[in-house]
């Protein structure tokens, strides 16, 4: 059996919904992120500096960058995502002051508040996100929803 003659699937736009809370009643709709996506992503983040022992420019990796890379690619949508969320998802150090008394308020999904989340996002919601993007279990279950609803 030859391999070489399949295809990898670009990613879809759909994504899959993976819920934040054991409600359901709010979650993130996330890609697979796979080789090419990490690979995308690294070398989108690389910049040169000197290094001034060898006088040679070096590759060196933009953290924030790769970061703010994977999530883009990785994020693809959310529902559910209130006001009241923000503070599970968000940096303790975001003042929030500004949106006091607009707690039921859905967020909307744009590139704008996408950017915002992913640039100040607290640890859990980065935990969350990558074993989601990550987790192949996910993905594969998700698969054979799609196929069992199409017959």
């Amino acid at each position: 059996m030859e391999l070489k003659g399949l295809k990898v699937k670009e990613d879809s736009e759909k994504g899959v919904k993976i819920p934040w809370n054991d409600e359901g009643d709010m979650g993130f709709i996330v890609n697979y992120c796979g080789k090419s996506a990490i690979s995308k992503a690294r070398k989108a983040s690389l910049g040169k500096k000197l290094n001034t022992k060898t006088h040679q420019y070096e590759d060196i990796l933009d953290d924030d960058k790769f970061d703010f890379a994977i999530m883009k690619n990785t994020i693809k949508g959310w529902w559910g995502l209130k006001v009241k969320h923000l503070k599970e998802i968000l940096d303790p150090r975001v003042d929030m002051s500004e949106l006091t008394g607009q707690e039921e308020a859905e967020v909307e999904f744009t590139p704008d508040n996408l950017d915002f989340i992913i640039k100040n996002y607290n640890l859990t919601f980065s935990r969350f996100i990558s074993g989601a993007s990550l987790d192949i279990e996910v993905y594969n279950q998700h698969q054979e929803e799609e196929q069992v609803k199409n017959l």
